[in-house]
């Protein structure tokens, strides 16, 4: 894709809806002209043109002092909207907490700004706890870079203002507001300490966010204790509903608002739009490279309980329309 110095691999990569733009996290310094921060960066490729941009700068295009992580890049869908953690203290302006924060960069206007922030723009403050290592990553964006998702698990933002383990957040770069996700009646989930929420995924409408956890805070009755679970989060109404039937793992919202769930060592998918439920088709490598498929049937099944709650909520919107007209 790119060639960078022959010792440098990119950290990690995320792609446009349209496969157009690649960004990603690299350490070579002969990409773009003047890198000389002899830090890991981050770059988007046109795979058209060819031609590769540094976005880990400030507004005013100046390098960033310090590395960026590099494990959580992540693009929007239409490839305007770059989201990425770093330590650089000089991407924006007034950034004194000397910790990793989390920056969105435009690529048309170059305008960079911090979002893990608090609603009236304080910046997010050290955990107590872990103080210099108080961490922040990006996770997803929608598809038109409006809402962001972050996991951190410093103070001062989303209405923590306590010590806590990594939270998920949301970022709405419109209204300028910051909500913690992962919590349950004000408080986050993780202050069940060691227990983090995260992996968390926006469908491309920014409509919903699925995202892992075992916080004890967070587990529904059924679960077995400190198992993982997904959960999906509501972004109009602050409702989170663990993952349909869901005894552990990884939930990805995925293209077409889909949320992609582990049951029992089965993939699942549930579709946000037609609101149902079916296992799918994957393939297991065994350890002598021979593949098997675990196919099952593909046929929707009942309707879950967040399907009820969405159908209810459009017949309600309907009704109302129709009174109004």
């Amino acid at each position: 894709m790119t060639e960078g110095l022959p010792w440098d691999v990119v950290s990690d990569f995320s792609i446009s809806d349209n496969g157009r733009y690649v960004a990603f996290a690299n350490y070579s310094s002969n990409l773009v002209p003047n890198d000389s921060n002899n830090e890991q960066d981050v770059f988007v490729k046109d795979m058209a043109s060819g031609m590769v941009d540094r976005i880990s700068v400030s507004s005013s295009g100046r390098q960033g002092g310090a590395s960026t992580t590099g494990q959580d890049v992540t693009i929007s869908g239409d490839g305007r909207f770059v989201a990425f953690p770093s330590y650089g203290r000089n991407l924006v302006l007034d950034d004194t907490n000397r910790i990793e924060d989390c920056f969105v960069h435009d690529r048309q206007t170059g305008a960079t700004e911090r979002i893990n922030v608090s609603d009236d723009g304080g910046q997010m403050a050290m955990n107590p706890v872990y103080r210099l290592n108080t961490s922040c990553s990006t996770e997803s964006m929608s598809s038109d870079g409006r809402f962001v998702t972050f996991n951190a698990d410093g103070v001062g933002i989303g209405g923590v203002s306590e010590d806590h383990d990594r939270d998920v957040f949301l970022r709405d770069r419109l209204t300028g507001k910051t909500v913690l996700v992962s919590q349950k009646n004000g408080v986050p989930a993780g202050t069940d300490y060691t227990y983090t929420s995260e992996n968390s995924r926006l469908t491309p409408n920014g409509k919903y966010i699925a995202f892992t956890t075992r916080s004890a805070v967070l587990l529904p009755p059924e679960a077995r204790t400190r198992v993982l679970w997904g959960m999906l989060y509501s972004v109009s109404d602050g409702v989170i509903t663990p993952l349909p039937e869901s005894s552990a793992g990884v939930a990805l919202a995925g293209p077409r608002s889909s949320v992609f769930y582990l049951k029992k060592d089965e993939l699942n998918v549930t579709n946000l739009n037609t609101i149902t439920k079916r296992p799918i088709t994957w393939v297991r490598s065994g350890p002598n490279a021979a593949s098997r498929a675990a196919t099952t049937s593909m046929s929707p099944t009942k309707s879950v309980s967040v399907a009820e709650r969405i159908k209810a909520k459009e017949r309600a919107d309907r009704e109302a329309s129709g009174a109004r007209g």
